[in-house]
C-alpha cells in the first residue's frame, strides 16, 4: 500500500496572505485589543511561529494591511474619476466606489474605516489616498467657481470641504459596519452623493 505524500507547506507568499486575511476578520470583528495573534494564527491555519517570521506582532501586521489596502482604495478612487468631468459627477462616481468596495468586502473596508486614526500617520506621503482624489476634485472646483468658497485659502477651504463630503458618506458606512444600518450602501450610494455635495454647499 503506498503511503500518501505529505503535502508540501505553504509558499511564504501565501502564508502572508493568509496571516493578512484572517487578521481582516478578526480586527474587524473584535478589534485589535480582543483578537490575539494565536487566534490570527488559527484562523489562517498556520504555525504561531509563522506568524513571527513574517510579522513581530499585530502592530506591523495591522500597519502593513492598512498601508496595502488603503493604497488600494486610493487607486481604485483615481480609476473611478478617470475621464468624469465636473464635481457632481466626481463625486458620484467616488460615493458609488466606495460603497462598492464596502459590500465587496465588508470586513475589509470596515478595518480600514475604523483603524485609520491608529495607522494613517504611516501611510507614505508620496502615496495618493482616496481622500486625497475628493480633495482634488474639490480643489478644481473651487478654481473654476463651481464651489464658493468661505474665505480660507484654497488649499485649507478644500481640506475643509472635503471633510464634510467624507463624513456624509463615511459615517453611514461606520454604521454599516456595526450593524445599525442593514441596507447595502451600493443601495443608498446616489443618496450619499448628494448628501456629500450638499456638504460641500454645492447647489442642485
Amino acid at each position: 500500500m503506498s503511503k500518501d505524500k505529505p503535502q508540501n507547506p505553504p509558499e511564504k507568499a501565501d502564508v502572508k496572505a493568509r496571516l493578512m486575511r484572517a487578521a481582516v476578520k478578526l480586527l474587524s470583528r473584535k478589534g485589535a485589543g480582543e483578537a490575539t495573534m494565536r487566534e490570527i494564527s488559527k484562523e489562517a491555519g498556520v504555525s504561531l511561529g509563522a506568524y513571527t517570521r513574517h510579522f513581530s506582532g499585530k502592530e506591523e501586521l495591522a500597519r502593513t494591511i492598512f498601508i496595502d489596502h488603503y493604497a488600494a482604495m486610493g487607486r481604485a478612487a483615481l480609476e473611478a474619476v478617470e475621464g468624469v468631468e465636473g464635481l457632481r459627477a466626481g463625486v458620484f462616481a467616488l460615493t458609488r466606489c466606495f460603497c462598492a468596495a464596502f459590500e465587496a468586502d465588508p470586513d475589509l473596508f470596515s478595518f480600514l474605516l475604523l483603524s485609520q486614526h491608529e495607522h494613517l500617520s504611516a501611510f507614505p506621503q508620496e502615496e495618493t489616498s482616496a481622500p486625497d482624489v475628493l480633495r482634488a476634485l474639490i480643489r478644481s472646483a473651487l478654481e473654476r467657481g463651481e464651489l464658493k468658497g468661505g474665505g480660507l485659502d484654497a488649499d485649507m477651504e478644500a481640506e475643509l470641504l472635503a471633510s464634510c463630503a467624507l463624513g456624509a458618506i463615511l459615517q453611514p458606512a461606520t454604521t454599516r459596519a456595526y450593524g445599525g444600518l442593514r441596507v447595502p450602501l451600493t443601495e443608498l450610494a446616489d443618496r450619499l452623493a448628494e448628501a456629500a455635495l450638499a456638504a460641500t454647499g454645492m447647489e442642485r
